[in-house]
């Protein structure tokens, strides 16, 4: 209910500042899934290699986050560490 509000204020605001072409923008745009009946496939496909480098890497911050909050947690557990906060 909350993403439709949002998206409808989006929407006029975004039509008082680009007029027409939001227009023609939203007639051919969902608003939020995508209408794979659209969907053109392309043969072939091009990327940045360094992009996919700088992408990549970021994205590895995600699971290199797990081994060092179980280390936090076996270090607390084990009395090294101080427990600040706990969550029920």
């Amino acid at each position: 209910m909350i993403f439709v509000i949002t998206a409808a204020k989006e929407a006029e605001h975004l039509k008082t500042i680009f007029g027409s072409r939001y227009d023609s923008y939203a007639r051919c745009t969902p608003m939020f899934w995508p209408k794979l009946s659209q969907y053109k496939d392309s043969p072939e496909v091009v990327f940045s290699p360094k992009a996919l480098e700088r992408n990549f890497f970021d994205g590895l911050y995600f699971p290199a986050a797990f081994p060092a909050i179980e280390a936090t947690e076996q270090l607390q557990e084990a009395g090294y560490l101080p427990i600040l906060m706990t969550i029920i």
